[in-house]
């Protein structure tokens, strides 16, 4: 199941399930009327719903799947595009405009409010879409880094190594690779070290627990597990 790129702090990176947005149900009004602009997109958007074509648009590029956008794919075909403006004026403003109070002729007035309604019961249950988590949380795993290096045979210098990896949706760590090393025995360490990570709590994309890849740090520092940049 196709996930999406998304950063996590500074610190952990992951092609993940990302968390809701919502869209208002009263739309904006066009306070900077373009005549001609409105006019063509107000056109467009009856065309398009008379071909039974309904999109949404946003200049929100992130999170694309959320829980609100399911709700409008599943229940009513509404998509959701990104686009570059979508300001007072613009054309994909009085598009969309134009295309709200028809889908609400469709669907009913209050459909808007049923989708925030369904799509925060959705949210509530913690396996909609959910990041993977380590057991304990970021600061868990980090601490597990720390008891786990060999200091011994990795002494510490300051720097990180950048590990990346599978989470299955049982949560096993797989496929484990070297992304950005510094060198031998720091990268052998650090391969060893995440290779023994216990398992995950898994991601969550539509209530199916899913497989995603993940890449983390591992710091060679000891007086701090989080590090500092």
């Amino acid at each position: 199941m196709g996930c999406h790129l998304l950063s996590i702090g500074a610190m952990l990176f992951s092609k993940g399930c990302q968390q809701p947005i919502r869209f208002t149900e009263t739309l904006p009004t066009v306070a900077v009327q373009a005549p001609d602009t409105c006019t063509q997109a107000a056109a467009a958007a009856r065309r398009d719903f008379a071909a039974r074509r309904y999109e949404l648009h946003s200049i929100e590029t992130l999170p694309v799947e959320n829980a609100y956008h399911d709700v409008l794919r599943m229940d009513y075909n509404i998509q959701w595009s990104f686009v570059g403006e979508d300001g007072p004026g613009s054309y994909w403003q009085c598009y969309d405009s134009a295309l709200w109070p028809l889908l609400e002729q469709k669907y009913g007035a209050g459909f808007g409010a049923h989708v925030s309604h369904k799509a925060d019961s959705l949210d509530k249950t913690g396996r909609w879409n959910r990041y993977p988590e380590f057991p304990g949380g970021t600061e868990a795993m980090f601490l597990f880094f720390q008891r786990s290096i060999n200091w011994q045979t990795a002494k510490p210098n300051g720097k990180r190594v950048f590990m990346g990896f599978t989470i299955q949706a049982n949560g096993q760590v797989t496929n484990v690779v070297l992304m950005k090393g510094i060198g031998n025995p720091y990268d052998n360490e650090a391969l060893r070290v995440v290779r023994q990570m216990p398992r995950w709590k898994p991601a969550y994309r539509q209530g199916q627990a899913c497989p995603i890849q993940f890449t983390v740090p591992v710091k060679f520092e000891r007086q701090s597990p989080m590090g500092s940049e």
